[in-house]
C-alpha cells in the first residue's frame, strides 16, 4: 500500500474506529483539538495497535507497542497541561522530576486501560462498521465523516476531504491544498513554499 493510501485508510480510522480513544486523548488533556497536534507516528502506533487483530504481532511486540504508546502520549499530555516541553519534564539523568513522576503514571496508567478497551472495541467493529461506507467521492475530492464539537459544545458529524483529486481555487486562482497539516498555515502550499 502506498503512504497516500495508507494516510487515507489512517484518517479514516481515527474518524471511525478512533473516536473512542481520540476524544478520551483530549478529555485527559483537557485540549479538545489534542489529537490534531499528535505527531503522525503516535496515531500510526495507535492504529497499529487497534488493528493487530488482524495482523497478529507476537506478544512481546505488542507489549512494547503499547508501552510506546502509553509513555509517548502520557509524556505529551503531561507537557501539555503544564505548558512546558516534554524535554522540561526531565532532570540531566532522564528521570522525571518528582513533582512530574505520579501524574505521569496516573496518565500511563489511564491510557493503557483505554488502549485495551479499544482493542476489544475495534474487533465489534469490523463486525459492525459506524458506517457501511467510511469514505465517499465528489466531484475532486474524498471525503469521511468527522465528529467534532460545535461552539455551543455539543458533538456534530461533518464530512471532511481525506484526498483532493482536481483542481483548487482560492480567490480565483489555482492552490494546493493538503490534505492534514500540523498548523493551519501548512493547510495550503503557496508558491513560497516551492521555493524553499
Amino acid at each position: 500500500m502506498n503512504n497516500n493510501n495508507f494516510d487515507v485508510k489512517l484518517n479514516d480510522w481515527w474518524n471511525t474506529g478512533g473516536i473512542q480513544i481520540r476524544d478520551f486523548l483530549s478529555d485527559l488533556s483537557g485540549d479538545k483539538s489534542f489529537h490534531e497536534k499528535m505527531h503522525i507516528s503516535d496515531k500510526t502506533n495507535v492504529y497499529n495497535y487497534a488493528q493487530s487483530h488482524e495482523v497478529p504481532i507476537n506478544d512481546e511486540a505488542k507489549c512494547d507497542l503499547l508501552k510506546e504508546i502509553c509513555g509517548e502520549l502520557a509524556e505529551k499530555i503531561l507537557a501539555s497541561k503544564h505548558g512546558v516541553s516534554t524535554n522540561d519534564l526531565f532532570d540531566e539523568d532522564g528521570s522525571f522530576y518528582e513533582k512530574f513522576q505520579d501524574e505521569f503514571n496516573r496518565l500511563y496508567d489511564q491510557i493503557e486501560e483505554q488502549m485495551m478497551h479499544l482493542e476489544e472495541y475495534n474487533k465489534q467493529l469490523k463486525n459492525k462498521p459506524l458506517l457501511k461506507i467510511s469514505t465517499i467521492y465528489t466531484t475532486g475530492a474524498f471525503l469521511f465523516p468527522v465528529k467534532v464539537i460545535n461552539d455551543n459544545g455539543n458533538p456534530e458529524w461533518l464530512w471532511a476531504v481525506s484526498q483532493f483529486e482536481d483542481d483548487s481555487y482560492l480567490d480565483g486562482e489555482i492552490c494546493d491544498p493538503v490534505e492534514s497539516a500540523e498548523t493551519i498555515e501548512q493547510l495550503l502550499k503557496t508558491d513560497d513554499d516551492d521555493d524553499n
